[in-house]
């Protein structure tokens, strides 16, 4: 998405065209791409003109390759593993049970 700025600087041919700032929507499910292929209108005819676009990135994102989930990266997290619980038996006390006939 360009800004309006931008877009009338295309549109009315005027100012620096080597570069444009847009903002980019990015899917977490989706590596980010570098060229991109768009369609531009045609000023002298009706129609579109196809141009593929180098895309550069000022800042991307660290992106999990597992979870999929921006600003999670798998390599960061070491994998805990679980030791089973040692139970020591010297400390463990037996309750004494006293029997009675009292019917109960």
């Amino acid at each position: 998405m360009l800004d309006s700025y931008t877009s009338s600087t295309y549109n009315e041919s005027w100012g620096r065209s080597s570069f444009a700032r847009c903002l980019i929507e990015a899917n977490s499910e989706v590596d980010l791409v570098d060229v991109v292929t768009i369609g531009i209108p045609s000023l002298s005819e009706d129609g579109f003109i196809k141009e593929t676009i180098r895309v550069e990135y000022e800042w991307r994102p660290p992106r999990c390759y597992i979870c999929k989930i921006f600003c999670h990266v798998h390599d960061y997290f070491s994998k805990k593993v679980a030791s089973p619980p040692i139970v020591t038996t010297s400390n463990v006390v037996t309750p004494t049970v006293e029997k009675t006939n009292d019917g109960c």
